[in-house]
């Protein structure tokens, strides 16, 4: 399954309609781009769906930009 940037970014614009996405850069962090929680936990519920994996609750920190996203997920999704 292929993992990128421009396909976490579409999973990202599905959970959160108030981000610019034309100024989000890969390494920003989605809280300080103006994610709240529930956006967060929206776009996780879909990267689980998507990637059909479940992320424990300590991982949740750790997913706060694209980047970190596609290199979490390069790691666990085969």
């Amino acid at each position: 399954m292929i993992i990128s940037d421009d396909k976490i970014l579409e999973l990202i614009q599905n959970s959160c309609l108030t981000i610019d996405f034309n100024k989000l850069k890969p390494d920003d962090s989605l809280i300080k781009a103006g994610f709240d929680s529930m956006d967060k936990a929206s776009l996780i519920l879909e990267i689980e769906e998507k990637y059909n994996l479940t992320i424990p609750d300590v991982d949740f920190d750790k997913l706060d930009s694209i980047n970190s996203i596609v290199i979490y997920l390069k790691e666990r999704v085969v």
